[in-house]
């Protein structure tokens, strides 16, 4: 004997409950992704804001002194974009090192620390003469290369270092700092990538300026290095 099976109706409260609930998910699918723009902007804006009370380690060192000062126009690099910098100038015994601080915590179209454009000179007014990798020692056991550069406008010449340091670490190659910034990204890591750009004035061939920038330098890495 084959035996009819009886399909009972859902209740009007039950299919209500269920039209209802797919309605609100509906919804707020809309609302998280019109807000979602909203909601990066926030977290954007918000890790910035913090992010300028964080120390550039800009610190008074081995008879270094720092002084926040502006610097005419044709002496500042050409950096674009950055989420906060700090200027200014080291001085002892009566040198002055220019000193350029700049930080990315953010991304967004026209904001990465390693660009194109993003120079730690400004092309229209000086020329480079030369340039190497440093390397400077940081211990028995490490040492990091770094940029140096020396520019020329007419009878003028600046020597220039700079290196990055990427949520806490330093190098002086943008591929690295490229290379770690995506791995930062991957990880769900926000990002707080700094750029130091270091200068003195060497007309005058002056192997002491050369000497003082260069140990100012080592000193800036290891205070970061810890």
């Amino acid at each position: 004997m084959i035996r009819k099976m009886s399909v009972r109706p859902e209740s009007p409260e039950i299919s209500g409950c269920k039209t209802g609930r797919f309605m609100l998910m509906a919804v707020l699918a809309i609302l998280f992704a019109a807000s979602g723009p909203v909601i990066s902007s926030y977290i954007n804006d918000r890790y910035s804001k913090e992010s300028q009370n964080v120390s550039l380690n800009l610190k008074d060192m081995g008879g270094w002194k720092f002084h926040t000062s502006d610097h005419d126009e044709i002496l500042k690099p050409n950096i674009q974009n950055p989420n906060y910098s700090v200027e200014g100038q080291y001085r002892k015994n009566g040198i002055k090192v220019d000193v350029f601080a700049y930080a990315y915590t953010s991304v967004g179209e026209g904001r990465e620390i390693i660009a194109y454009n993003n120079l730690p000179y400004k092309p229209k007014i000086w020329k480079i003469a030369s340039q190497i990798m440093n390397s400077v020692k940081i211990d028995e056991n490490k040492s990091i290369s770094i940029p140096e550069l020396t520019v020329k406008n007419g009878e003028k010449l600046r020597l220039i270092s700079l290196f990055y340091v990427v949520n806490g670490r330093v190098t002086g190659n943008k591929y690295t700092v490229k290379y770690r910034e995506g791995l930062e990204k991957l990880l769900g890591e926000h990002m707080d990538s700094r750029l130091y750009i270091v200068a003195i004035d060497i007309s005058g061939q002056d192997k002491k300026n050369r000497e003082e920038l260069r140990g100012l330098v080592t000193r800036m890495i290891k205070s970061h290095e810890g």
